[in-house]
């Protein structure tokens, strides 16, 4: 049990917690310049401290939570404008409500597509091609976290490290072994985090990397292997490599995924290289057929905008997202689509701890490539 507290009561603070921020929430609703100034402040204090128990964080000194108070008022001053505005999703507190605009860049890892890579790029013309010979028109919905086909892991936590990158690789990995095997397997962030550095693949660990630079380390270097999340498990930070054959390192306590056999990958359109003639129609058409035949798709998006970080619920559609490629910061995992709702959205499996969005899934408005989710779309190929 956490903190070593029956679950029972665990449960029941937990649960203390979340009406005390509901009811603080509520009598907040945004209208603290209705206040006089030390009302105001007296309930920005009772929600800060609500926020410091909900997550259980400390301070070293009173001038640091000074400095905490003061960026976690001016967050909520954001959430509660844009809340005001009823754009169809809805922002609220997470873990990162008092973060500064630097901390909440350290965990957008992503730097950026390789123009040489070896997977190969699915043009729209052939992609076109394929919809035309398939007999089946896309499905309306489809959902890989809790429709028929279960190809997605719980959201995971890359904390205060640029990891997203790894996240996302894993991710679309281990749906298309789920695909294939029927099963699911969590697979190591950490063993691609730890050995696709620097040269030749241009990886910097915690520093930012790119999902087509992990999977070329998984083909080139690990024989298409990938060790399993329980034997070579994440921890936050760079580590020593300890699972990478070309280089002789096989750690015999680490087991890689049984019948795993990576044999190449694919980018869907050639819109990643900044190809303009490509338009945001034919990039969504493509992504929504590749997303419904192969799979999870691991996609890159621009996460800049501070609505983005307090996420909560809804359908995402902030017009500051653009999608272009110079814009992609962060590298996520399409799980699925609903074409019947309306909006239509896609979502995405984020790796910011279920503290964040819906339970650490997002629905991103389907009809204009909203912060760039079908720029980079990626898939692997398994033997």
């Amino acid at each position: 049990p956490e903190h070593g507290k029956p679950p029972a009561e665990k449960r029941a603070e937990d649960k203390e917690l979340e009406q005390r921020r509901q009811e603080l929430a509520k009598r907040d609703a945004g209208l603290h310049i209705l206040l006089p100034g030390d009302d105001a402040d007296r309930l920005r204090r009772e929600e800060h401290d609500a926020h410091i128990d909900e997550h259980d964080k400390s301070y070293d000194s009173e001038d640091e939570r000074a400095f905490r108070q003061a960026v976690y008022n001016a967050n909520m001053r954001h959430i509660g404008a844009i809340n005001r505005q009823n754009k169809g999703y809805t922002l609220d507190d997470n873990h990162m409500g008092d973060w500064t605009v630097d901390e909440m860049m350290r965990v957008r890892g992503y730097n950026g597509a390789s123009n040489e890579t070896l997977c190969q790029t699915d043009s729209v013309e052939r992609i076109k091609m394929e919809q035309q010979a398939d007999e089946k028109p896309v499905p309306r919905v489809v959902d890989y976290v809790n429709g028929p086909e279960k190809l997605v892991g719980k959201p995971g936590d890359q904390g205060s490290c640029g990891s997203c990158w790894t996240f996302g690789t894993t991710g679309a990995i281990e749906g298309a072994y789920a695909k294939k095997t029927g099963k699911f397997v969590k697979m190591s962030e950490q063993n691609i985090l730890d050995c696709s550095w620097k040269e030749p693949f241009g990886n910097n660990g915690c520093g930012g990397g790119a999902d087509m630079r992990g999977y070329e380390w998984v083909i080139n270097n690990n024989n298409g292997l990938l060790a399993d999340n329980e034997t070579y498990p994440y921890i936050n930070q760079d580590g020593f490599c300890k699972f990478d054959h070309k280089r002789g390192l096989v750690n015999p306590s680490i087991k890689a995924v049984e019948g795993l056999k990576m044999v190449g990958c694919g980018v869907v359109t050639e819109r990643y290289l900044d190809d303009k003639s490509v338009s945001d129609e034919e990039s969504v058409a493509a992504f929504v057929y590749k997303l419904a035949k192969h799979g999870p798709l691991g996609i890159s998006i621009n996460a800049e905008p501070k609505d983005f970080y307090f996420y909560k619920s809804g359908v995402y559609n902030s017009e500051e997202c653009v999608g272009t490629v110079d814009k992609l910061d962060h590298a996520v995992l399409a799980v699925g689509y609903n074409l019947d709702h309306n909006p239509p959205y896609m979502v995405l499996k984020n790796s910011w701890s279920t503290n964040w969005g819906e339970g650490g899934f997002a629905r991103v408005a389907l009809n204009e490539n909203v912060c760039g989710f079908a720029t980079t779309p990626t898939y692997v190929i398994l033997e």
